[in-house]
Formats: structure tokens, sequence, C-alpha cells
């Protein structure tokens, strides 16, 4: 019913307008158990779907599946509690910004003790050796791993849709075949570099399960979301989760783990 009756009328309206209307909305429906309960309606056959075969853990952080929206469709955390009901595992919010912007008002540096996981998001256009010079940053400095893959410039791309987008500022994203491979080449590229050494988030034009498989057979640990909400609509991380485990069942699979980098192996 979303994509034939509610994805046109959006198509239609302000689009990052009715991103916001649709995050307060989430946020909205967090108020109470019952109202998160309704929500849970909205979800792929109504209910937050869980199977113990989908868990993984991240730079050391436990996810009950490998779905997670991806940065910038809930950048200061406002739908959290409201996202997890519809299914994903976690929410990628905030971002370290290239230049410095105005510290918070005094006093506001204090001692602390639970050293998170860092993970270094990389643009998709890298060249083979700018992205080995990255990965030598990345174990060198011992961060956990890279997120794989950002939003693509490349001009030719961006003209598909267009001669007149071909020098849009910004980057494209989402169900474009060019650009999904170009992010699970790169995803393949630090599995086979790197092996076990960092874990991998991939992302980029995931929209279903065979595009969640495609990454993870790279070597990605977890995929992320972010365009396909819009376009697929609210039933979409129980639909992907539950479409993993009918494929863990078939062929005979008892995790992830063992379907992780096989394209590359």
């Amino acid at each position: 019913m979303y994509k034939e009756f509610i994805s046109p009328i959006l198509d239609r309206l302000d689009s990052e307008r009715w991103h916001g209307r649709a995050k307060e909305a989430l946020h909205a429906a967090e108020a109470t158990p019952f109202t998160l309960k309704l929500l849970e309606q909205f979800a792929y056959q109504r209910k937050r779907f869980r199977d113990d075969r989908l868990r993984v853990v991240l730079g050391g952080v436990e996810f009950d599946n490998p779905l997670v929206v991806g940065a910038g469709w809930d950048k200061s955390g406002r739908a959290v509690k409201g996202l997890y009901t519809l299914g994903f595992a976690g929410v990628e919010v905030g971002s370290v910004l290239e230049y410095p912007q105005a510290g918070n008002p005094k006093p506001r540096q204090f001692m602390v003790r639970r050293r998170k996981p860092l993970f270094v998001k990389i643009a998709p256009d890298l060249t083979d050796q700018a992205l080995n010079d990255i990965l030598m940053v990345v174990i060198d400095n011992g961060l956990a791993g890279i997120i794989a893959t950002n939003t693509t410039t490349n001009p030719d791309i961006k003209a598909q849709y267009g001669e007149q987008w071909r020098n849009e500022p910004g980057g494209l994203s989402g169900d474009n075949p060019d650009f999904r491979r170009m992010s699970t080449q790169k995803i393949a590229h630090i599995y086979r570099a790197t092996g076990s050494k960092l874990e991998i988030i991939g992302v980029g034009g995931v929209k279903d399960v065979e595009t969640a498989l495609e990454k993870i057979k790279a070597g990605a640990k977890v995929v992320q979301v972010v365009s396909s909400i819009r376009g697929e609509g609210t039933s979409l991380p129980g639909h992907i989760n539950r479409g993993l485990v009918a494929y863990m069942e078939k062929e005979g699979l008892k995790s992830l783990d063992e379907i992780r980098g096989i394209a590359v192996k």
C-alpha cells in the first residue's frame, strides 16, 4: 500500500520538509508504550521481527540484526525508539565535521571512563591507492573499521537523471546500480585487504534482501539504509530481516558469519 498510494503523494511534495515531518511523527509515537505498539502495526507483518541468527557484534556493541539506519536520516536522534520498533537494530546519529564550530558553554571538560568504537566513512569515488592509504591510517590508529560508502559525486552517474544534474553540487545515493556497484566494490576491496582486522559497515543502494546480501557477501558486517526508507516504506527492515533468515534456512546456515565475505573468498 505504501508504494502504491503514499509514496506517489510524497514524490510531489517537498522532500526535506516531509522527511522532517515523518521523523517527528516517529518521535511522537515514542511518547508511550501504547503509541509504540500502534507504530509496530506499520512494521512488516505488523510486528518487530527478531531471530538470534541475525545477531552481530560490531565494535564490541551487540545488535539484534544487521540493519542500521544510515547517517543523515535522523542526525539528532529524534526517532531512535520509533525506528527500532519498525525493525532496525540501530541508528547512526550525529557527525564529525571537517571544520571547527563553536563549543558548548563552559564548564565543558570532564573526566569519563566506555571508549567507543570509531569508524571512518569513505567515498565510493576513491582510487584503490587512496583507499589503501586510509586503511593503513585506520589500522595504525586502532580504529574499529570503515563505513563504505558515502554518496558519489561522479558527474556521469548524476547525468543519468538528466544533463542538468551533471555538475549539481552534492552527492548522489539511493537505488542506482552503478552507485551500488561502486560501494560494493569498495567493501570487497577493504575485506580482501584487511580480512578480520577491520569491521565494515556497508552502505549504498540497499533496498531489499538481495542488495543487503550483496553487501554482506562482499564483507560487510552490518548494512545501512537511508534512501530506501522513503522508497520502500515502514515495512523495509522487517522484510529484509525475515528475508535474511529465510535465506539462511534455505542454505542451512546458522549465522551471518558463514556468508560474510564469501564473494571475496
